[in-house]
């Protein structure tokens, strides 16, 4: 019973989210494979065959699950529940993961209701046409039953269908991780094949071949929902900050120091786009500063196309590592737009009454604003304590986080750096308590263990570490402490 109260602690939410899918898939699939397997359009099932009920149940399978996904790009929608109660009671951490999920189902049923049209096509093909006319497949007079070719080629079902599998090709090749981290551009131009997409999907079904249209029923509310996310992010976008100064450090990271043109909450995260680069690409970026602070503080990873294009643009770090005052790019453009704030999942920590932080490098920037927020601010939540262990491989990392480290309150929070690697810089460090190595995952835990009551562990860094940390939270958990898990990802 241990096992499956901590279990259910980590994961109810994802639990009901992937429950109430699961059978939301069953209900649709099986609705329309009855209807033609025992239903009112048994005609086809015996003029055709069974392609007919499984190509109808995976073609309703899409359309609710394109559906979804359309739901799951309402950034702002999402943003603004997350921000609420909801946020602590949906796993908005596992969306993205979901949106994968979502679409490899998109991709099975695609599959299946290919390969059963084929077979459909083929049996037409070679039915004789009287029997097409009584199914209502052929107009009366029809004396030759379609060719698989002309059913595939020259029909809107067959045109749009074609196109839709050619659309899906581009975006789940584009979608793949070493495309993702290395040609962002193309990833991101590729998914917005998505629009066209949708576009043909709405029109494969306009021939009525089979029953009426019904992808709008599907798609009007989270339809109506992205048209007005859309407009809202043109009204949005006209935020040009300028850059009070950039500067580059030696773990290839780029701080922004922005003027301050819009108000959030700690552990919140912005979308910037630079338009010398691109008028289109937008990337989302964890605000490191505090809300009571004059500037808005980002600290960006310098990999990718992208990051290297706005580091290049900024400064040229083989001359200078630090510039100020930037407000327009070398084509008189804003050198940057700003769109936010988004909630993410670390504003959580806020309904524990003790957290747990574990970050590796970068991953220190979702917890920086909050670090700032509790040392300085009077916050008002329940959360007394925090415990922060910094992972970094060398000294390289220090310059940009040492700093806001050195000013929390050691009453609020208790801090530890763990260096991995080797450090070949000389930096100031008496002030941080630092041990070198790998630390000690076991001892963390057990000694927060005597805690009595729910303590949210929080991490941002790779996924190996991920996995121990989940697995501990599990192991960790007793009657009198739960340690309850939470990953920030973008």
């Amino acid at each position: 019973m241990h096992h499956v109260a901590t279990y259910w602690e980590n994961e109810r939410e994802k639990f009901i989210l992937v429950f109430i899918y699961t059978w939301a898939n069953i209900l649709v699939f099986g609705e329309r494979f009855y209807a033609y397997f025992y239903g009112n359009r048994v005609e086809l099932l015996h003029a055709i065959g069974i392609g007919v009920p499984i190509a109808r149940a995976c073609g309703a399978g899409i359309k609710l699950n394109v559906g979804i996904l359309l739901f799951l790009t309402l950034r702002n929608e999402l943003s603004w529940l997350q921000s609420t109660k909801f946020g602590y009671y949906i796993p908005f951490e596992k969306l993205k993961s979901f949106h994968i999920h979502v679409a490899v189902h998109i991709a099975i049923y695609a599959i299946v209701h290919v390969f059963s049209h084929y077979h459909n096509f083929y049996i037409i093909e070679n039915t004789d046409p009287e029997t097409l006319m009584s199914i209502g497949f052929l107009p009366e007079g029809a004396d030759v039953a379609p060719t698989a070719a002309e059913l595939l080629y020259t029909t809107i079902p067959g045109v749009t269908g074609v196109s839709l599998v050619l659309c899906m090709i581009l975006i789940y090749t584009s979608s793949v991780e070493i495309v993702r981290e290395n040609m962002f551009d193309i990833f991101w131009y590729m998914h917005h094949v998505g629009v066209l997409f949708f576009i043909l999907l709405g029109l494969h079904g306009y021939a009525a071949l089979l029953e009426p249209p019904s992808c709008w029923v599907w798609f009007i509310g989270p339809g109506l929902l992205y048209i007005f996310e859309r407009t809202l992010r043109i009204f949005r976008k006209g935020k040009t900050p300028r850059i009070i100064s950039a500067t580059f450090y030696p773990s290839h990271v780029l701080e922004l120091t922005l003027e301050k043109k819009i108000d959030y909450l700690p552990g919140q995260y912005v979308y910037i786009c630079c338009p010398f680069i691109s008028n289109f690409q937008w990337h989302p970026f964890t605000i490191s500063s505090s809300p009571h602070e004059e500037h808005i503080l980002l600290h960006i990873k310098v990999q990718g196309d992208w990051t290297r294009k706005l580091q290049n643009l900024l400064l040229d770090v083989t001359i200078e590592t630090h510039v100020e005052n930037i407000s327009q790019s070398p084509d008189g453009k804003p050198i940057l737009l700003i769109d936010g704030p988004f909630a993410s999942s670390s504003e959580n920590i806020f309904y524990f009454d003790r957290a747990l932080i574990i970050c590796t490098g970068i991953g220190s920037t979702p917890f920086s604003s909050i670090l700032k927020y509790v040392s300085h601010t009077k916050v008002t939540s329940k959360l007394d304590h925090i415990h922060i262990h910094w992972i970094v491989r060398d000294y390289s990392s220090f310059p940009w986080f040492v700093d806001i480290l050195e000013e929390t309150d050691s009453e609020k929070i208790t801090i530890g750096v763990h260096v991995t690697g080797e450090n070949d810089l000389d930096i100031d460090t008496s002030s941080l308590d630092i041990e070198f190595g790998r630390p000690d995952m076991d001892t963390i835990f057990e000694e927060l263990m005597d805690f009595e009551g729910i303590i949210g562990v929080f991490y941002c860094g790779p996924a190996s570490l991920s996995k121990q940390l989940y697995k501990l939270c599990r192991k960790k958990s007793n009657q009198k402490t739960i340690f309850h898990y939470h990953k920030e990802s973008f």
